[in-house]
């Protein structure tokens, strides 16, 4: 696919350590292009919109995705992230938010060609509460449901309609759930 700017060109991906995992960097360095070629087509007016007084502005689904991909590839796959403070660019722009994008998920693309040893290293086991519960009889819609590693019997569920499963307990009682 052609963008009008990438980020992350091709001749600069990493070859992975085994070719299963090819498709990881791949993947990961096209999707990081192609959210910043939608921020970089953001202004600085459009920072403080919000379709509905409730909903998020442009200037913080910027921010959440910076800190949900830093809490993503830290929390579950445990690479070396930077402390949260240090995340967000000084300078809330459009251009700053897509040059730490890319700032951040370059040394990523470094992890994954060692992505065989890594996941021997304990990040399986945090991967698996990401599987469907497909194999114990559940739907494989991923908001119905996921999976540790332990099994069905301590796994938790999340529910659609907000109500989660905790250790059998719903951690959300005002919004329908009861203490089981």
């Amino acid at each position: 696919m052609h963008y009008d700017y990438t980020a992350i060109v091709d001749t600069s991906i990493p070859a992975a350590s085994a070719q299963e995992f090819e498709h990881l960097l791949q993947t990961y360095a096209s999707e990081t292009n192609k959210v910043v070629g939608v921020w970089r087509a953001f202004s600085l007016a459009d920072l403080d919109y919000r379709p509905h007084p409730r909903a998020s502005s442009v200037a913080d689904i910027l921010k959440h995705q910076l800190l949900s991909e830093r809490r993503f590839f830290g929390e579950f796959l445990g690479t070396p992230e930077p402390p949260p403070g240090e995340v967000l660019p000084a300078v809330s722009t459009p251009e700053a938010c897509a040059a730490r994008l890319v700032a951040l998920a370059r040394p990523r693309l470094h992890l994954v060609v060692r992505a065989r040893a890594f996941l021997r290293c304990g990040a399986r086991t945090r991967l698996d509460l990401l599987a469907s519960r497909f194999a114990y009889g559940a739907p494989s819609h991923a908001t119905y449901c996921l999976l540790t590693i332990a099994g069905p019997k301590s796994a938790f569920d999340l529910w659609p309609h907000s109500g989660c499963y905790m250790a059998r307990r719903r951690s959300n009682p005002q919004r329908g759930g009861r203490r089981a």
